[in-house]
């Protein structure tokens, strides 16, 4: 076998074992109205059902921040002509920050830009207490109008 030839199947190799370790993680994140968290790593698929919406998307790490770009529709059924239209939602996350996305039904997914902004947190469940873990993450000066309890 020549060099090229190796070069080759060591290069188709390379390809096909990365796109099996992105396969595996990118098809775990349907959960539907459980509840649960997934962290993701950069370019990872990101996909959920919560109540009456579907979501599908992906962060990228730029400039240590969480660029998230997502796509949300309405569930439909698959054999009925498709009247939605998908919005697209852009978010930029620093780490530790979290938005949220909410049903009519009362469930939710939040997005956590982790650590360093290497991985995105996505935790699914029930609105209140998704809502109520994103305050608990709002810093207390959110609250009290600019200082956090020092009287500097």
């Amino acid at each position: 076998m020549s060099r090229k030839t190796i070069s080759i199947f060591s290069f188709a190799g390379m390809i096909a074992a990365s796109l099996w370790a992105l396969a595996s993680p990118a098809s775990s994140g349907s959960l539907g109205p459980m509840e649960g968290q997934t962290q993701y790593l950069p370019i990872q698929s990101i996909s959920y059902e919560f109540g009456s919406k579907f979501m599908s998307g992906y962060f990228v790490q730029e400039a240590a921040t969480c660029f998230v770009a997502l796509m949300i529709i309405e569930k439909s059924d698959p054999e009925a002509e498709l009247t939605a239209t998908a919005t697209r939602v852009r978010l930029v996350l620093n780490p530790g920050q979290i938005a949220g996305v909410d049903s009519e039904e009362g469930y939710s997914v939040n997005l956590t830009c982790g650590m360093d902004a290497t991985t995105l947190l996505v935790d699914v469940g029930a609105r209140d207490k998704l809502v109520a873990l994103q305050a608990l993450a709002l810093p207390d000066e959110q609250f009290t109008g600019g200082t956090s309890g020092s009287d500097e």
